[in-house]
Formats: C-alpha cells, structure tokens, sequence
C-alpha cells in the first residue's frame, strides 16, 4: 500500500498562521491579535495605551486635538496663544497709569433723583465714553475706591452695583479711548448719590484741572433707566407705545439738549450712527405695544433703545409677557430690564450729566399717566428754536420734577444748541 501524503492544497505551513496575540509597542503587553491602534506619538499601542499627551503639562488625552489645545489659550483681542489662561487674558489688557495729583474735593456737585410723586424709585447706570485718558481714569477709580480694579474690563463684563468699571471700546477715536461704566446706582438714597457724585467729580477734575481726560464727538453718554421700579412696578407694552409716543414729541429738544455744551449734536438728523432718531408711526396712527415693537426691535442704534425690554419680554418664562403683563412677571426675566437712552454726546461735566439723568427718569415715569395718541411728533431737525422751547415747557409743566430738577434741565438748556444757543444748520 502506497505511503499516505497530505494534499498540497491543504498543507498550511504554521507560518501562516494568524498569532493570537500582539505587543503593544508602548507598554509591551500582549493583547488579542486586531485590538491594536495606530498612534502617532506612540504606534501601535493598546486601547489602554491610545492617548495623546500635553507636550506642556503632560496630560493625557484621548485625541490628538485635544492634548494639542490642552494648554494653549488665546488673546481675545488678537488671538496670540499662551500656554496659560492668565497670561492670554493679560496679553492686549489695559492698565492703570500714573495722573497729575488731583486737589480736595471736600463738596462734590450732588447728582440725586428722589423718589416724588408720579415717579417711583428707579436704578440708573451710565456709560460715559472718552477717547482719551482712559488709562489715567483706571487708576484714579480705583485709588479714590469707585472701581474694584485698576485693570480694563472686556465689553461685556457685568459691573458690580454701586462702583464702577472700565471697558474697551472699539468704536471710539483716540489712543486711549474707554467707556466709564457706573453701574445701577440708587439715587434716591444719600450714600450711593454721594458716591456717584464723587466719581463724576474726580472724573471731571480729569478732565479739566488734570487735562487728562478727553472727549469729541464720536463719543456719547448713554443712561440706563431700569424697566422695573422699586414699588414693583414695571414698564408695559402700554407704557412702552407712551413713551414712544413722547420721544417723538420731545425728540428736536431732546436731540438739542444732549448737546449741551457743543455747538451742535453729534449725529445728523438723517445721519446713521450709534443713536439715530427713533422710528415713527404714520400720522393718525394710534401707538400699541405691538407697533412700537414693529419699529423699534429691528435696531439698537436708536437714541431711545428698548432692546433690552424686549429680550426680558421673549425670555419670560412664566405667561406674563405671553399675555402682555409684563409687570406680573414672576420668573425674574425683567429684573435687569433696561430702557437705555442713547442719544446723549459726550460730557464730563457732572451739571449736565444730572440734566440728563433727570429728563430720562422724568419721561420714563411720565409714560405710565400719558395718554396714547393725544402728541404729535416733533422729529429731530424739523422744528425752530420757539418750539423747541415749547416742548421743553410742556416737559416741566407735565413730568414729575421738582422745582431744582427745572432749574437744573434750564441751565442744561441755555448751553444746548437749537434752544440756549444758535443750532448749526446741515
């Protein structure tokens, strides 16, 4: 019988067999054959050993783009990468610097707004633009203890209440420009009316006995008139159309009178820009909340801006804004609600600063007795010095003011352009 012999086909040399097992070229443990992965620092490595490491602190990761931004950090203004977050943060950050000695200031000008009848108790903040000086107004804040740091805070920091803050902003001219952030001061109470007042004070010592600080016209002031008053109540869609409905009608004097100051106001009456004239309703229209928010919600450029009223209302959680009662809101959407008056140039002088102050917390309350549909509207430019002069009397006539407060808005007004003084024609 012929010897037995495999058939060739069949015959798997042990070769060629597939092993079992791998090692892992990191760790050099032994793992089911086909678990390996590739790794670009490592090799062929283990599930275990698949990590890729921070080639600054030497933390592991489980990708590569993780451990490459581990520890890297960038500028928010130029994007330079840091290996450390303080160090990104310090990159373009603005400093405090030196400033002539200022002289006592034992009684500073006293910049109030009680609470009287018809107007409620309200905070205000406001943002006082410089283009120069910045550097110089950090520090004084923060020596004189207005301001918790002598470093610039980012656009969109929230400034504690009471104190003051100092912020970057690009759209202003100058080498040191700033926006000057007082945030929500009370000023129906002495201490915190004395501390705004010392703060605008020293600030305009700056200005002109240091001859530190410095504005022009691509600078403005703008006053935040809280939306909710410190009885509870609260700026509806009702008053918001009010309110409308008397800027429009006071909008010439007003346009006039935040020039206070200047030979005339820094945007044009058909000029774009960051406080342009507001809106208006066709004439015979009636105003509503609806309307109102047609018109003002698509920009907030204007000199009078309720985007900040109209966010609370869209994140009102709780049905009140649903149903229009915004002043019923349980849910704390219009807490920090704000209608901000932007139309004011800019000013150091704490005189006219509470001029202005007055005028937006005499209007606002002034919209909760208005009666809608009863004012025509005077728009920026179309009136001449007597009826501009009107509106101002209807003003002290019907707001809620105190016989000082007129006298403050007078003096305001006999320096303003267009009702104290010749207004320059464009």
């Amino acid at each position: 019988m012929p010897e037995y012999t495999q058939d060739p086909i069949s015959e798997v040399l042990e070769s060629d067999l597939e092993p079992e097992t791998q090692e892992c070229d990191y760790c050099n443990a032994n793992v089911p054959y086909g678990t390996l992965s590739h790794n670009e620092e490592r090799g062929a490595v283990c599930s275990d050993c698949d990590r890729y490491t921070c080639s600054h602190c030497g933390s592991e990761w489980h990708s590569e783009d993780e451990a490459y931004d581990c520890c890297r950090y960038e500028c928010p203004d130029c994007g330079t990468e840091y290996h450390y977050e303080d160090e990104a943060a310090e990159c373009c950050r603005s400093y405090g610097a030196s400033y002539p000695t200022l002289s006592d200031l034992p009684r500073p000008y006293q910049v109030s707004v009680p609470e009287i009848d018809g107007r409620p108790a309200r905070v205000c903040s406001i943002e006082q633009e410089i283009n120069d000086g910045g550097s110089e107004a950090m520090q004084m804040l923060y020596d004189f203890g207005f301001a918790d740091s002598a470093e610039q805070s980012s656009y969109s920091s929230q400034g504690r209440p009471g104190m003051v803050t100092v912020k970057s902003d690009a759209s202003l001219s100058g080498e040191d420009s700033a926006e000057i952030v007082y945030s929500r001061y009370r000023l129906w109470e002495a201490p915190s009316t004395a501390d705004l007042s010392a703060a605008l004070g020293r600030m305009r010592q700056l200005a002109r006995e240091a001859n530190v600080v410095r504005v022009n016209k691509s600078a403005g002031t703008h006053i935040h008139i809280s939306a909710k008053a410190e009885d509870g109540s609260g700026i509806g869609p009702s008053e918001m159309a009010a309110l409308h409905e008397i800027f429009c009608y006071a909008e010439d004097f007003l346009y006039s009178i935040a020039a206070a100051g200047w030979d005339d106001h820094r945007s044009s009456p058909h000029g774009g820009g960051y406080c342009k004239p507001v809106p208006k309703l066709p004439v015979g229209e009636k105003a509503t909340g609806w309307r109102v928010n047609g018109l003002m919600a698509r920009d907030r450029y204007f000199g009078l801006n309720f985007q900040r009223l109209l966010g609370a209302a869209s994140n009102c959680s709780c049905g009140a804004a649903r149903f229009g009662e915004w002043g019923a809101c349980e849910c704390g959407a219009f807490d920090s609600a704000t209608v901000e008056w932007r139309l004011f140039n800019a000013s150091t002088k704490p005189e006219t600063l509470h001029a202005w102050l007055i005028l937006a917390h005499a209007l606002t309350a002034l919209a909760f007795s208005h009666t809608v549909g009863t004012l025509p509207a005077n728009a920026y430019g179309s009136s001449n010095d007597e009826e501009r002069m009107a509106v101002q009397r209807w003003i002290e006539t019907n707001a809620p003011l105190t016989d000082d407060e007129i006298l403050v808005i007078r003096a305001a007004a006999r320096k303003s352009p267009g009702l104290g003084k010749p207004r320059r024609v464009r």
